[in-house]
C-alpha cells in the first residue's frame, strides 16, 4: 500500500510539474503575444503618421500645380500680345 502511495504521489508530482512547465511556457507565450500587440500598434501609429504626411503633400501639391496652372495662363495671355 505505500508503495502504491508513493507511485501516486510521483505521479500527480509529475504532472505538477507538468503543468508548472504549460504555465510557464503560456506566460511566456503571452509576454510574446503582448510584445507583437505593442509593436503592431507602433507599426499602426507610424503608418497613420506617415498618411497624414503624404496627404499635407498632397494638398501642397495640388495647390502649387493650381498655382502653376494660373501663371501658364496668364504667360498665355501676355505671349497673345506679342503675336503678329
Amino acid at each position: 500500500m505505500a508503495s502504491q502511495t508513493q507511485e501516486k504521489l510521483d505521479t500527480a508530482v509529475d504532472k505538477l510539474n507538468d503543468t508548472y512547465d504549460m504555465v510557464t511556457q503560456i506566460a511566456a507565450a503571452a509576454e510574446q503575444q503582448g510584445t507583437v500587440a505593442n509593436d503592431v500598434n507602433e507599426n499602426v501609429s507610424i503608418v497613420h503618421l506617415s498618411i497624414s504626411e503624404i496627404r499635407q503633400a498632397s494638398q501642397s501639391l495640388a495647390q502649387q500645380s493650381q498655382a502653376m496652372a494660373e501663371s501658364s495662363a496668364e504667360l498665355t495671355q501676355k505671349l497673345a500680345y506679342f503675336r503678329i
